[in-house]
């Protein structure tokens, strides 16, 4: 018997190497993060509702084959997310903004 790979077209990197969803703009680590807080495909689905089932279990698929990569990703997303929020709560950070 001959096997023959069929490659699955629903991930593509960016110009920055960010791997997304083909035809999106949805990252793959954003659906890897919601499905690391414990949300199923099917509430990813009801998050991205443009998105396929196929779509998102190939996102979940190719997440589980970059981990490592992935978790880089995901753990400098969220340090750049707690930066921006601390410098944006920061005191007179709104006088800084309105030239005061």
């Amino acid at each position: 018997m001959t096997l023959t790979v069929v490659p699955i077209s629903h991930i593509a990197t960016d110009e920055q190497g960010v791997a997304r969803v083909a035809g999106s703009r949805v990252r793959v680590l954003d659906i890897a993060m919601s499905h690391g807080r414990g949300l199923t495909a099917e509430q990813i689905r009801e998050l991205y509702p443009h998105l396929t089932p196929g779509q998102i279990y190939a996102a979940l698929s190719f997440y589980a084959d970059h981990r490592v990569e992935m978790d880089a990703a995901i753990a400098r997303s969220v340090e750049a997310a707690r930066a921006a929020f601390a410098s944006a709560t920061r005191p007179g950070f709104a006088d800084a903004e309105q030239g005061r």
